[in-house]
């Protein structure tokens, strides 16, 4: 093993045992998600019965969070740059729905941070393909510095991955046949969790683990000479500058490269922070007891449900019937050889009231510990038919996943700002997009990496991904439209109208004039009709079609 090898797997060692008291009941967490909750319950119940809240109130934020689409946009730093803005605009609009495919991850990125508290995303060069990639990782592959509370404050980030030996010998060809086949890479994950995922020691002799390191390195300095008028000059610089990237897999280093991004990566999402930690807190490990004690009080009920319903047979062994032959079979005829020896029912006692109070009692209490209640779910309050009441009661109801809403939008931020950083970096060839222009009219344009060449911050439009009440937003803009205070658009866009886009170029195209009929069966083309057109966003900016 060299020294940088081993340096690598004792960085991955240190944050592996951090991150341990963290992660220990992850796998348990993915279980009760998914409804494997029955080891649980206590044994004197011998009921499998979930009531699978943990996946009633995940699966009601992540609709919630994701219904509206984030509508992300360029603000430039200098007003001459007002124009290279718009295209930047095209460009992520366009990557963001038709090539890396954000509306279909976006839900992915949210489940698992209300599962396990964190998920993450890498945004990257995908030099195989030669175009930018994004993945969702699983959070188990993620090990972070431990002194750090967020990845700008990280000395060092590693994504751990099993990968298959052949992969490692084909993406890594210079010393991918160095590595052996490692039986020990199950360490990457708990193996309650690896039951939930299929069976994994299939290929347990083919496979390895490899260890991606981003690495701060800003002390280790390199010399280099300066010309200077009095002569050369030697000075000395931060050798890597934006830091380092080291592959490791089976104590063989694969890849040793300066970073070639600004920063590190990597994205990260949270559901509930945790003050002076990296990792947040999910759902489920707020719940996990509540769920317990419903699944537990459910259990007692339908057991006392099937007692009542058939409760234990009494035969007197006087009786003369062979309680082995005994049925609940309708019509049976039993011949006892006197009646007061006859078998008789037991008395089943219903459970007391408290027992049913006790599991409205629990589902009360995980409704205010969630924050997810019968209006969140669109369900009617008891007591309140009102629309406006029930409007208001909503969006009071939703103030916990607002905040939800707003770390979310954050992260999505920098992962734009990522995105159109891989595109100045990467795009050295030309592209072209179809937008629409300012006259409403669809145009070609062409353009590189170096357009997008200048200061800039992603923004997410104020409210865009908020769940809020369409039948008031709808009625409060036709209001404004009315007294015109916004315009047609606005209007179209609170009405989430279909192809409001066409709608909008139809407006800016003039009448069309009919000329004079040539002749019977004659007619002369219009003039002045626009081709099809493209997509625009819904903030008027031009975004890119399908070319």
């Amino acid at each position: 093993m060299t020294d940088l090898a081993k340096n690598i797997q004792n960085l991955y060692e240190v944050a592996k045992r951090h991150r341990k008291e963290i992660d220990k009941n992850w796998g348990r967490w993915f279980n009760f998600y998914i409804g494997k909750q029955h080891k649980d319950l206590i044994p004197s119940t011998k009921k499998d019965i979930a009531l699978n809240y943990c996946f009633s109130t995940i699966e009601t934020i992540v609709p919630i969070m994701t219904d509206n689409r984030p509508r992300l946009y360029v603000v430039p730093q200098e007003r001459t740059d007002e124009q290279a803005a718009r295209l930047a605009d095209a460009v992520l609009e366009w990557l963001w729905s038709n090539v890396l495919h954000m509306d279909i991850k976006l839900p992915q990125i949210i489940r698992s941070a209300l599962i396990w508290g964190t998920s993450f995303l890498k945004v990257y060069w995908d030099s195989y393909k030669n175009e930018i990639g994004i993945s969702v990782l699983d959070p188990h592959e993620i090990f972070v510095d431990p002194e750090a509370i967020d990845f700008d404050e990280a000395r060092y980030v590693i994504h751990a991955v099993i990968r298959d030996i052949a992969y490692i010998r084909r993406a890594y060809p210079e010393h991918g046949y160095e590595v052996q086949p490692d039986t020990n890479y199950s360490s990457l994950r708990d193996e309650e969790r690896l039951e939930t995922t299929g069976d994994w020691k299939a290929d347990i002799g083919k496979k390895a683990l490899v260890l991606e390191c981003w690495l701060r390195e800003p002390d280790e300095l390199e010399e280099y000479v300066e010309e200077t008028p009095e002569g050369p000059v030697t000075k000395k610089q931060p050798k890597y500058p934006q830091g380092r990237v080291i592959t490791v897999a089976n104590n063989i280093v694969l890849r040793d490269i300066p970073n070639p991004y600004e920063d590190f990566p990597f994205i990260k999402f949270e559901d509930y922070q945790v003050p002076n930690r990296f990792w947040g807190q999910g759902e489920i490990e707020q719940i996990v007891l509540l769920q317990q004690e419903i699944n537990k009080r459910k259990a007692q009920i339908m057991k006392n449900a099937d007692l009542i319903a058939n409760p234990p047979l009494i035969v007197p062994r006087d009786s003369g019937v062979d309680a082995d032959n005994l049925t609940n079979e309708p019509g049976m005829i039993l011949e006892p050889n006197t009646m007061e020896s006859r078998p008789i029912w037991m008395d089943a006692k219903e459970l007391p009231s408290f027992v049913f109070n006790l599991l409205e009692r629990s589902k009360f209490e995980l409704d205010s510990i969630t924050g997810v209640h019968d209006v969140t779910q669109g369900r009617r309050p008891t007591g309140i038919t009102a629309g406006v009441a029930i409007a208001e009661l909503q969006e009071a109801a939703q103030t916990r996943i607002r905040l939800k809403v707003r770390i979310m939008e954050a992260a999505l931020c920098r992962a734009g700002f990522k995105i159109l950083q891989r595109v100045k970096d990467n795009y050295d060839e030309l592209h072209y997009l179809r937008i629409i222009g300012e006259d409403g009219r669809p145009q070609i344009v062409e353009f590189t990496g170096k357009d997008i060449n200048f200061d800039f911050k992603i923004q997410v439009e104020a409210g865009s991904s908020m769940p809020v009440n369409r039948y008031t937003r709808f009625q409060q803009a036709l209001l404004l439209y009315n007294a015109k205070a916004i315009d047609a658009q606005a209007l179209l866009e609170a009405a989430n109208w279909p192809d409001r886009e066409k709608v909008l170029a139809r407006m800016q195209v003039p009448p069309i004039q009919i000329a004079p009929s040539a002749g019977p069966g004659v007619s002369q083309p219009a003039m002045g009709m626009p081709p099809e057109t493209a997509m625009v966003s819904p903030t008027g900016i031009p975004i890119m079609g399908g070319m």
